[in-house]
């Protein structure tokens, strides 16, 4: 039997494992109002890839990738809301957990199904979800950005996210046969030494004092346990997103994308997709300005490679991510590797967080009971997120470097924020 809530993460996927029976993927809380100026729309298209091949339904065809869309509306009268989770992807929910299609819901969102675009061009976010989650995973997040004046592209992946479509609109599931997706689980039959082996890894990046053990630690961590196989998805998926940016950059002929300014662009990601961020911020295609992370980590797959991050990007990291007695949390394996060289970074530790309080499962309630989350107040998180990625995108997007004489965010008790300025390498 599939474990459930192994489907959500990737490197902390095993975390969920006791609560694999009980997952509810809609909200049970309500979810704060986008808090910028401007109304939502949402639309879905997709994306065909010339000369780039996927499987669906056993059959080999062109690679074809799943956009979900938030943007700036000029209005929204005569257009209804969209629920954070509708039917197609209720009903995938409801397979994939064993769940009985009675407890999905259709909560309302606060963004308006194919409004019209807010005039002008707007600045671009290209978001990755986690291995096997979905495109409306940080829902809450991207409409709060869409609402700041941004158009936000959620991308999937045919075959590793948990619910994709085609070019005609079929549903394309998780590819459950994969080897990748086999080898996964594998790695997750006995979680002791699996925690065991992420918390060494970890360990040996927060005590790394020089550049050249922190890099030793990264592709030690890139061959450990599930970490191996997941770099395959990895480079799918950066490739997967610099063809996204490229299409965009040339223009589409859709209602929304063509008001996209590719010249101004923010890469997002959680835990695989956060990864897929830090990795194209060391090597960041045309008009990437910055990338936020949000609780992926650091691995080296290629050892011949020294990369240097080269915009500024937002961390934010775990603080309470338990799993067989260990606590598996980022906070503390970034700062070496910013601190080397880089074009600056804030990393931001809120106590209590664990890795799925980074999506919306903040706002379903029986996820805090099943043990899916850290304690932190779902609200309190929520807030930090929003505030912090719309300072964070204002700077980047606008060339407001990162300083230690500029806070990005008001002091709040339990938070930490880590202000790493430029450095060139050699920096530790």
């Amino acid at each position: 039997m599939v474990r459930g809530s192994s489907l959500f993460s990737w490197l902390f996927s095993a975390l969920c494992a006791s609560c694999a029976s009980i997952h509810f993927p809609t909200p049970t809380m309500a979810i704060p109002a986008p808090g910028g100026p401007h109304k939502v729309g949402f639309s879905e298209t997709t994306l065909a890839v010339p000369g780039r091949v996927m499987v669906a339904q056993g059959k080999e065809m062109e690679r074809v990738l799943t956009l979900d869309v938030w943007y700036p509306a000029q209005r929204i009268s005569g257009h209804q809301p969209v629920p954070y989770s509708d039917q197609k992807l209720n009903a995938a929910l409801s397979k994939q957990f064993h769940l009985p299609s009675f407890m999905m819901s259709e909560t309302e969102s606060y963004a308006f199904g194919d409004a019209p675009v807010l005039e002008g061009n707007h600045p671009l976010v290209v978001f990755n979800h986690g291995y096997g989650s979905f495109t409306r995973q940080n829902f809450a997040n991207l409409q709060d950005l869409a609402s700041r004046g941004m158009v936000v592209v959620s991308v999937g992946h045919p075959g590793d996210s948990l619910l994709c479509r085609d070019g005609a609109g079929n549903a394309i599931p998780l590819d459950l046969e994969s080897s990748v997706y086999k080898e996964v689980l594998k790695a997750q039959e006995d979680p002791k030494p699996l925690a065991d082996a992420i918390l060494a890894s970890l360990d040996a990046q927060r005590a790394a004092t020089t550049h050249a053990a922190y890099r030793d630690a990264s592709i030690a961590f890139a061959r450990n346990g599930q970490n191996g196989p997941m770099g395959r998805q990895a480079a799918t998926w950066i490739q997967d997103t610099r063809d996204v940016l490229a299409a965009l950059t040339a223009g589409m002929a859709h209602p929304v994308l063509s008001h996209v300014d590719a010249s101004n662009v923010l890469l997002m990601g959680h835990s695989l997709g956060g990864f897929v961020a830090l990795t194209l911020a060391a090597d960041p295609p045309a008009g990437v300005k910055g990338a936020i992370n949000l609780d992926g980590p650091w691995m080296l797959y290629d050892d011949a490679t020294d990369p240097t991050i080269k915009v500024p990007v937002l961390n934010l990291v775990s603080t309470d991510n338990m799993l067989e007695g260990r606590n598996l949390k980022l906070a503390g394996t970034l700062q070496p590797l910013f601190k080397h060289a880089s074009a600056g970074a804030y990393v931001l530790e809120l106590e209590g967080t664990a890795h799925m309080n980074f999506a919306d499962m903040n706002f379903v309630r029986v996820t805090r009971l099943a043990g899916v989350l850290g304690p932190v107040d779902g609200l309190t998180m929520h807030e930090v997120m929003t505030e912090s990625m719309a300072e964070f995108a204002r700077r980047a997007q606008t060339g407001i470097p990162v300083t230690l004489e500029m806070a990005l965010l008001a002091p709040r008790k339990g938070l930490v924020v880590h202000t790493i300025p430029a450095t060139a390498p050699g920096g530790s």
